[in-house]
């Protein structure tokens, strides 16, 4: 499964919810949730968890709402979802003051309050103090929902908020100082409100109420059963129960401040039948509370039989807070064992993983496994973030193994990884992705001086093992690459890989960073002073590469190369050898004749040992004269009437790949030209065999 997958079903899930198509949502949540499930991907199981709480808290199912929560706020901390784990807080701060669970409901919304501070990018804190304003007005702290308001209004005006956003909030401002009696400061904020342009649907019920507030301040309560009708035909299409509440209780006590008897229990009347359709006793024991004042004011008769009836409100109000704290604690027990459940079972995952995915020899990742955790990160990763992808190979391995044995070479590997692992943090992957090289993922370093600053240090550190008897100096190559933004792991790898051969093909024991001009305009070998040599690599070898740089290894691939080679350098007779065995007895021969510009390829089923012999200690053979030499081929040559030859080993790290050669028909004494040419296409080409060797 792709993380593409799960990133297509979160961007229907986030369209059908801004159309309200709910059904459609909670459909694709759970499809999600099974697939994060099954992939054990916590990061996009969350998000399900996410989807299914707030789904379930609008179909009114409260239980499944926290326990749903509950599980993706676990599971956030796991996955380093910081985006949806401010989301779930904030749920949970809804779902518990929905409970009249304001203590909870607080906490939850103070750590999503911490969190969006630290993680500005994800633009929630305005959210956040909105809602904690919201909880203060609930229970009656209105200097404190003043000043969470105004926050969250400060935070819109610095991010440039649309103007019906911040229309909202000073409607909640205006609401709020009403509350508190402050009728200038009401009028202050609602000026700012006239100045903006009304870009909302309805005006927000909390402006009309605070304009209705400052009529009634003003005596001027012509209007006001009009506005308040208006209201109550807006609440009757709300679903925020609070919120009806609130501005039910706020009329009720403005029609008392008027002495309007007729309008209060027209209110009343409305706000015990809303009241009980909402089957929340916690309401209905505050409305009586209110009942009995007015009876109090208006001087009734049935206030003695309404006290009574507010006692038996009272007590059906305690017994469905104690009902709904059974509920919570049942709830949190049965997320508890679940967790429980979940965490053995991911503790038994994860030594299963380690024991699957890690190699056992070094204790770092296999190649697949480092493969798998890299893309996993390239695709989280922010587009601030820079990252860094290394690939580093021991210099020379073949020679220690060959020379000192292969348990000095496995000693040799160990004290690298331990050098590598010391220094580097946790958070960065380690993987041994070829027999003695190993590959490094860095996503949480922000400069490229700080990567090479490691390098340097475990180059330094790998120079300074020290085995017994082992007189040669170990050393490394290295090639770095920074990831840009649409880099998948396959081009990065790649490019490392590049890196690494030019530090190989530089001398190694050093490393090289990639640059995207090189592939283009540098050679794969450093530049001589020699001019001979700087026409020939500059216009030839880069074009090379390319053509062998290529995923799919076969015999086409080098016929093309030998061709290109052959027709812009005008090369009269070129070939390319290469072994099929490992004693290096049979091979494929590919022939370039510049006359007819064709290849022909010939099987050769018996390479003579004494052929090798002829090269001297830099794998190189030249002869200007075939007719004045004991050579093992030199019938062959004389057939094919070729008088002098130059021809070079293809090697790399150890490894003896084959021959390429040019050869001339006429006596030619070979040149240092000559020379360069040949030594660039024999690096040419092992650059090509290393890759395919590591393919096999």
């Amino acid at each position: 499964m792709t993380e593409t997958i799960f990133e297509t079903l979160l961007r229907e899930m986030e369209e059908q919810q801004k159309l309200h198509h709910l059904s459609i949502v909670e459909k694709k949540a759970k499809q999600l949730l099974k697939l994060a499930e099954k992939e054990q991907n916590h990061y996009y199981e969350s998000i399900a968890w996410y989807f299914i709480s707030l789904l379930s808290f609008y179909n009114e199912d409260k239980q499944k709402a926290m326990k749903a929560c509950g599980q993706g706020l676990k599971l956030c901390e796991s996955a380093d979802n910081v985006r949806y784990e401010i989301r779930l807080m904030n749920l949970a701060g809804i779902l518990y003051a929905d409970s009249s669970n304001e203590l909870t409901a607080l906490h939850h919304f103070i750590n999503a309050y911490f969190l969006s501070k630290e993680h500005p990018e994800y633009g929630f804190m305005q959210l956040i103090l909105k809602n904690m304003g919201t909880l203060f007005f609930s229970i009656g702290m209105y200097q404190e929902a003043l000043q969470y308001y105004t926050e969250a209004f400060d935070y819109m005006l610095l991010d440039k908020f649309e103007k019906g956003d911040l229309q909202i909030v000073i409607s909640h401002i205006m609401f709020t100082l009403a509350r508190m009696n402050k009728q200038e400061e009401v009028r202050i904020w609602k000026k700012k409100y006239d100045e903006l342009d009304n870009e909302l649907a309805k005006i927000p019920e909390e402006y009309v109420l605070s304009e209705l507030y400052l009529d009634v301040c003003a005596h001027t309560t012509l209007k006001v059963p009009e506005k308040m009708e208006q209201v109550l035909k807006n609440l009757y299409q709300e679903e925020d129960y609070s919120h009806i509440k609130n501005c039910m209780f706020f009329m009720l006590e403005m029609s008392m401040h008027m002495k309007n008897d007729s309008l209060f229990i027209k209110l009343y009347q409305t706000a015990k039948k809303l009241f009980k359709d909402m089957k929340n006793p916690y309401f209905e024991e505050e409305l009586s509370q209110i009942y009995i004042q007015y009876l109090k004011e208006f001087h009734k008769d049935n206030l003695k039989d309404e006290i009574y009836h507010h006692y038996e409100i009272y007590q059906k109000a305690q017994s469905f807070n104690l009902e709904n704290r059974k509920i919570s604690m049942k709830v949190k027990m049965d997320l508890e064992n679940t967790l429980y459940k979940q965490r053995k079972i991911i503790e038994n995952n994860q030594k299963l993983m380690q024991y699957t995915e890690l190699d056992d020899f070094t204790g770092v990742l296999k190649k697949t496994a480092f493969r798998k955790q890299t893309i996993e990160k390239l695709q989280r990763r922010n587009k601030d973030q820079k990252a860094f992808f290394l690939m580093m190979d021991i210099d020379n391995f073949k020679h220690i193994n060959d020379s000192y044995g292969h348990m000095i070479g496995d000693r040799v590997i160990k004290e690298i990884v331990a050098i590598i692992k010391n220094n580097v943090d946790q958070n960065t992957l380690i993987g041994r992705v070829g027999g003695d090289e190993f590959a490094i993922y860095a996503d949480h370093v922000y400069e490229l001086y700080k990567i090479e600053n490691c390098v340097e240090k475990i180059k330094n550190d790998v120079q300074d093992i020290k085995i017994r008897n082992v007189k040669k100096r170990i050393s490394i190559s290295i090639g770095i690459c920074e990831a840009s933004d649409d880099d998948s792991y396959d081009i990065i790898y790649k490019k490392a890989d590049y890196a690494l051969y030019e530090a190989k093909l530089s001398g190694r024991n050093q490393y090289v960073v990639y640059e995207e001009d090189n592939v283009q305009e540098e050679s794969l070998l450093p530049m001589h002073s020699n001019e001979f040599s700087k026409l020939s690599i500059s216009a030839v070898l880069p074009k090379v590469f390319m053509i062998l740089n290529t995923e799919k290894k076969s015999s086409t691939i080098l016929d093309r190369a030998i061709c290109y080679i052959g027709r812009t350098l005008h090369i009269e007779d070129l070939f390319l050898l290469y072994f099929i065995d490992r004693k290096k007895e049979q091979g494929y021969l590919k022939v370039f004749n510049l006359n007819d510009k064709s290849i022909r390829s010939q099987a050769i089923y018996h390479i003579e040992e004494g052929y090798f012999n002829e090269f001297d200690e830099t794998g190189l053979f030249q002869n200007h004269d075939l007719n004045h030499c004991d050579f093992p081929y030199e019938t062959k040559y004389k057939e094919n009437h070729i008088m002098s030859t130059i021809q070079k080993k293809i090697e790399y790290d150890g490894h003896f790949y084959g021959i390429v050669g040019m050869n001339k028909k006429s006596r030619q004494v070979w040149n240092i030209k000559d020379v360069l040419l040949i030594e660039n296409m024999a690096c040419a080409f092992s650059t090509y065999f290393e890759s395919w060797r590591k393919q096999d």
